[in-house]
């Protein structure tokens, strides 16, 4: 598969995620209805602190995403030219495993 199928893939695959989600009306609700209710009878310096507290909740989880995204396309772009490589070349491992009859 090309690079340039597996982007089409990718896009179409983020395509349907968000139309999933944008069709799912609970996904922008709370779930529970028990923290719902809790959280719709604070005051508005607690909504705020909520507010805050899920924004910092969500800075470590978007952190390893990106750093482990970022490591694997930097990983197969340092692999790439290597693997384009070894296809080009001859080298089997059958000829490197029999010894060679010295003549």
């Amino acid at each position: 598969m090309d690079r340039s199928a597996m982007a089409n893939l990718a896009a179409r695959l983020v395509t349907a995620g968000a139309v999933m989600l944008a069709a799912a009306p609970r996904a922008f609700a709370q779930g529970c209805a028990m923290c719902y209710t809790e959280a719709a009878a604070q005051g508005p310096r607690a909504r705020h602190a909520l507010d805050f507290a899920i924004l910092v909740l969500l800075i470590p989880a978007v952190s390893m995403f990106a750093g482990i995204f970022f490591a694997l396309r930097r990983r197969d772009r340092h692999l790439a030219p290597v693997e384009q490589a070894a296809a080009r070349s001859t080298f089997s491992v059958s000829s490197w495993l029999v010894p060679r009859s010295r003549a």
